[in-house]
């Protein structure tokens, strides 16, 4: 009785913790070879530096955008990455492609706002977009991107903090 009560007790913990997953987050996988890595998401940092106090005239701050660390840990193995989007419940056309500066340190979005980011949204226009049913769509862009680092953001999702953060799966087409 006691075995029973406890793996009861057990699977309505496990659901329960399952139910508080971030559910607005998509799900992106990327092909490496024969087999298929999902992309873990990461939440974007964000630094803010005022301006400068010259004879009480304070000048305006200025805000960064950018995800720690000098390479993502999902490496392509082709200039034109297979991905897998699982999109929830928001459309295939509200992601985007953006490439990011590589730092010593860092990788930093172009500017603070990731609808100001010079990024490509996956459309038909950019990438091959096959449904996989339901909300899964296979993408591959039309032509080689360049080596170096990018991120696939929703523009849709909703902001982790006041600062504006957001969930982005990164990932780096080799040189």
């Amino acid at each position: 009785m006691m075995k029973r009560l406890f793996i009861l007790l057990f699977c309505v913990l496990s659901l329960s913790a399952r139910g508080q997953e971030n559910s607005q987050v998509a799900n992106v996988f990327m092909f490496v070879g024969d087999s298929i890595y999902r992309i873990d998401p990461v939440v974007t940092q964000t630094e803010y530096k005022s301006g400068w106090k010259f004879l009480d005239i304070q000048t305006d701050g200025r805000m960064t955008r950018y995800l720690w660390g000098q390479h993502s840990r999902q490496l392509a193995d082709d200039r034109q990455p297979r991905m897998i989007i699982d999109t929830k419940r928001y459309k295939i056309n509200d992601f985007t492609v953006i490439k990011l500066k590589e730092k010593k340190q860092y990788r930093k979005f172009s500017s603070h706002s990731i609808f100001e980011c010079e990024g490509r949204i996956i459309d038909l226009d950019y990438m091959a977009i096959s449904s996989l049913g339901g909300s899964r769509y296979e993408v591959k862009p039309h032509v080689p991107m360049e080596p170096g680092e990018y991120v696939i953001a929703n523009l849709k999702s909703e902001p982790t903090n006041e600062y504006g953060d957001v969930y982005v799966f990164p990932f780096t087409i080799v040189r």
